[in-house]
Protein backbone atom coordinates (compact mmCIF):
# COMPACT_ATOMS: atom_id res chain seq x y z
CA UNK A 1 0.00 0.00 0.00
CA UNK A 2 0.81 3.71 -0.92
CA UNK A 3 -0.10 5.74 1.93
CA UNK A 4 -0.73 5.84 5.68
CA UNK A 5 -4.25 6.28 4.55
CA UNK A 6 -4.82 2.90 2.83
CA UNK A 7 -3.39 1.10 5.87
CA UNK A 8 -5.26 2.65 8.49
CA UNK A 9 -8.42 2.18 6.24
CA UNK A 10 -7.10 -1.61 5.29
CA UNK A 11 -6.32 -1.95 9.50
CA UNK A 12 -9.87 -0.92 10.21
CA UNK A 13 -11.31 -3.53 8.27
CA UNK A 14 -9.55 -6.16 9.12
CA UNK A 15 -9.55 -5.66 12.56
CA UNK A 16 -12.77 -5.15 12.99
CA UNK A 17 -15.01 -6.20 9.70
CA UNK A 18 -16.18 -3.70 7.47
CA UNK A 19 -17.51 -1.75 5.14
CA UNK A 20 -15.34 0.43 3.08
CA UNK A 21 -16.87 3.24 0.45
CA UNK A 22 -14.33 5.77 -0.86
CA UNK A 23 -14.92 8.59 -3.06
CA UNK A 24 -13.38 7.64 -6.71
CA UNK A 25 -9.53 8.80 -6.92
CA UNK A 26 -8.63 8.06 -3.29
CA UNK A 27 -7.01 4.52 -4.21
CA UNK A 28 -9.64 2.12 -3.04
CA UNK A 29 -7.46 -0.68 -5.39
CA UNK A 30 -5.15 -0.29 -2.68
CA UNK A 31 -6.90 -1.18 0.02
CA UNK A 32 -8.58 -4.49 -2.22
CA UNK A 33 -5.48 -4.91 -3.92
CA UNK A 34 -4.37 -5.51 0.51
CA UNK A 35 -7.28 -7.83 1.26
CA UNK A 36 -6.81 -9.82 -2.47
CA UNK A 37 -3.30 -10.96 -1.17
CA UNK A 38 -3.88 -11.51 2.27
CA UNK A 39 -7.09 -13.86 1.56
CA UNK A 40 -5.59 -15.37 -1.86
CA UNK A 41 -3.64 -18.05 -0.38
CA UNK A 42 -6.28 -19.26 2.43
CA UNK A 43 -9.64 -21.01 2.65
CA UNK A 44 -11.69 -18.01 2.91
CA UNK A 45 -15.05 -16.72 0.80
CA UNK A 46 -13.57 -12.91 -0.51
CA UNK A 47 -16.35 -11.46 -2.55
CA UNK A 48 -15.54 -7.94 -4.53
CA UNK A 49 -18.52 -6.56 -5.30
CA UNK A 50 -18.19 -3.91 -8.13
CA UNK A 51 -20.89 -1.47 -8.82
CA UNK A 52 -20.10 -0.89 -12.19
CA UNK A 53 -21.04 -3.65 -14.33
CA UNK A 54 -18.77 -2.33 -17.47
CA UNK A 55 -15.73 -2.12 -15.59
CA UNK A 56 -15.69 -5.62 -14.03
CA UNK A 57 -13.88 -7.33 -16.61
CA UNK A 58 -11.24 -4.22 -16.15
CA UNK A 59 -11.10 -4.67 -12.55
CA UNK A 60 -10.67 -8.54 -12.45
CA UNK A 61 -7.58 -8.23 -15.29
CA UNK A 62 -6.24 -5.14 -13.16
CA UNK A 63 -5.87 -7.40 -9.69
CA UNK A 64 -5.06 -10.74 -11.30
CA UNK A 65 -2.17 -8.74 -12.53
CA UNK A 66 -1.62 -6.92 -9.90
CA UNK A 67 -1.66 -10.44 -8.00
CA UNK A 68 0.40 -12.18 -10.42
CA UNK A 69 3.12 -9.35 -10.33
CA UNK A 70 3.11 -9.77 -6.39
CA UNK A 71 3.69 -13.42 -6.84
CA UNK A 72 0.54 -15.19 -5.70
CA UNK A 73 0.23 -18.59 -7.50
CA UNK A 74 -2.07 -18.98 -10.54
CA UNK A 75 -3.82 -21.52 -8.96
CA UNK A 76 -4.80 -19.13 -5.91
CA UNK A 77 -6.26 -15.93 -8.38
CA UNK A 78 -9.70 -15.15 -7.97
CA UNK A 79 -12.61 -16.05 -10.03
CA UNK A 80 -15.07 -13.83 -11.61
CA UNK A 81 -18.24 -14.59 -11.61
CA UNK A 82 -21.20 -12.76 -13.51
CA UNK A 83 -24.53 -12.72 -14.40
CA UNK A 84 -23.21 -15.38 -17.53
CA UNK A 85 -21.88 -17.78 -15.10
CA UNK A 86 -23.31 -19.86 -11.90
CA UNK A 87 -21.23 -20.67 -8.99
CA UNK A 88 -20.36 -24.00 -10.17
CA UNK A 89 -18.87 -23.54 -13.10
CA UNK A 90 -15.78 -22.34 -11.45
Amino acid sequence: MTLDFHRQVFQSCFEKDGLVVMAKGLGLQHVILAFLKLYSDSDHLVLYLDPINDSLQESYVFYTEQLLAFGVNYQNLPTLINQEQSGTSN
